[in-house]
């Protein structure tokens, strides 16, 4: 183990057991390898996995929003929620 923590962004097909319908859904994760973002990422929504459709490591360290902005190779999108 490192001791640099990366955030990684998803995106998965689920299967919502309360409605019965696939969904997409998204999110970041911290983990220090991929494989600890999977265990993770399956450790909280388990058998409800159908499909990583995405994994991939946003930074290692400090995520400032600013800076990341600025960046021409950045491809996020970052809003606010008011």
């Amino acid at each position: 183990m490192t001791n640099e923590v990366w955030y990684w962004e998803y995106q998965l097909k689920i299967w919502d057991e309360i409605d019965e319908k696939e969904e997409i859904r998204s999110g970041v994760v911290a983990a220090d390898t991929i494989t600890e973002a999977m265990k993770e990422i399956e450790d909280y929504y388990g058998d409800e996995v159908m499909e990583v459709q995405m994994l991939k490591a946003i930074t290692d360290g400090v995520f400032e929003f600013q800076y990341v902005m600025e960046d021409p190779n950045f491809d996020f999108v970052i809003s606010k929620k008011v």
